[in-house]
């Protein structure tokens, strides 16, 4: 359910925000910008005619996080589909296994290696979506961004649009994301007590 949440919350964490462009004194033109996952955000263009009828400029955003959000995302579809499977594995196929070592072995390597991909991923995308607000934070935009160009132009005054991103989807998935690797690391212990090694070392002394 953990991995769910986290993935679900990272891919649904699309948002938008406005701010205004007046031109030579006239009424304020408002732009909104719409930006969803992966959260390529040099792919989100701000278009707009803006300061003259004729022609219509685009003027991209700045940051491109769609590699951390992508791989956060796939470890939580794969945790989520492995759970499914050792979950079938432990409860309906087990028992005819020839040799239920080998799986125990594999179970615990797998669980391993997604507790550290947990964390991989988690930290990465925690550091993206720093990113992501930072890029899509309306005074960034037209301060920093492609879009300054046009706002240091005369008679041209950019200001904020009253409408700010929401980022609480995101915050959620990153804090989903550090229980999936607090889950899954703690889950190597119940896995290693199923394998041959930790019989072994319990076995009496002769």
């Amino acid at each position: 359910i953990f991995a769910i949440f986290a993935f679900a919350t990272a891919s649904g964490g699309g948002s938008h925000f406005q701010f205004s462009v007046t031109c030579n004194s006239s009424d304020p033109k408002m732009v909104d910008i719409y930006y969803s996952y992966p959260y390529k955000l040099e792919d989100v263009p701000v278009m707009n005619a803006f300061c003259t009828n004729k022609t219509q400029t685009v003027y991209p955003l700045v940051g491109n996080e769609n590699s951390s959000a992508e791989y956060f995302v796939t470890i939580g579809v794969f945790a989520f589909l492995y759970s499914l499977v050792a979950l079938t594995i432990y409860v309906f196929v087990e028992g005819q296994f020839g040799d239920k070592n080998l799986w125990s072995k594999a179970d615990l390597f797998i669980t391993t290696a997604f507790a550290i991909f947990w964390f991989t991923s988690s930290s990465a995308w925690a550091a993206a979506v720093a990113d992501i607000k930072w890029s899509t934070y309306a005074p960034n935009v037209y301060t920093h961004g492609s879009i300054v160009q046009l706002c240091k132009n005369q008679g041209t005054v950019c200001t904020d649009g009253g409408l700010n991103s929401s980022y609480a989807n995101l915050n959620v998935s990153i804090l989903f994301g550090f229980l999936n690797f607090i889950l899954w690391a703690g889950n190597i212990w119940f896995t290693y007590k199923e394998t041959p090694w930790h019989a072994q070392r319990n076995e009496p002394a002769e």
